[in-house]
């Protein structure tokens, strides 16, 4: 096997018997969470954003990773240029969620479009779908990421339930039973 292959970190690796290996999703946050415990990651806002950008997008339910995601976030060098541009005119963003698990939603994902978030709404085929909205004019310093030319338009926020979902999970028991 040729092993010259420039494989990012975060994406896999070659093993001892010289094999590609390529990280399933959670693996790739495992070693995204590695690289900031061990305070190892970019501190250019524009690398910073890529990597953990590229993961992001293929995590699922980021909530059950809530303390991995927020030790990543802990480690930010700050917003990115295509960010910081969009901050100029920051706009209403929209987060499809089901209503049943409202009180334990992370909310880190939103979106700058109404469609799709209907679309993440009703993606389970959800009885109790709705979307939220937030005004990021009223608190721009929430904005952590706009992903420039998404498909989903996705725009992270600050999450203070996420934080408090990790930091006094006691107060979710009920919810999440």
């Amino acid at each position: 096997m040729n092993t010259d292959i420039d494989i990012p970190w975060w994406i896999g690796t070659i093993t001892p018997d010289n094999k590609l290996k390529i990280y399933d999703r959670q693996e790739q946050l495992e070693q995204l969470f590695d690289r900031a415990y061990m305070s190892k990651l970019s501190k250019n806002p524009e690398r910073y954003w890529t990597i953990v950008g590229e993961v992001w997008k293929r995590t699922e339910f980021p909530c059950f990773s809530a303390e991995a995601w927020l030790n990543v976030f802990s480690e930010t060098p700050g917003v990115n240029a295509y960010t910081r541009l969009w901050l100029k005119n920051p706009q209403r963003v929209y987060r499809g969620r089901n209503a049943e698990y409202a009180s334990c939603d992370c909310d880190w994902s939103w979106t700058t479009d109404l469609d799709k978030a209907w679309w993440f709404a009703r993606r389970f085929g959800s009885k109790h779908a709705e979307v939220i909205e937030f005004d990021t004019r009223s608190d721009p310093s929430r904005v952590w990421c706009v992903f420039e030319n998404d498909p989903e338009n996705e725009v992270l926020l600050w999450s203070p339930t996420a934080y408090e979902f990790v930091h006094y999970p006691e107060d979710f028991e009920e919810a999440v039973e």
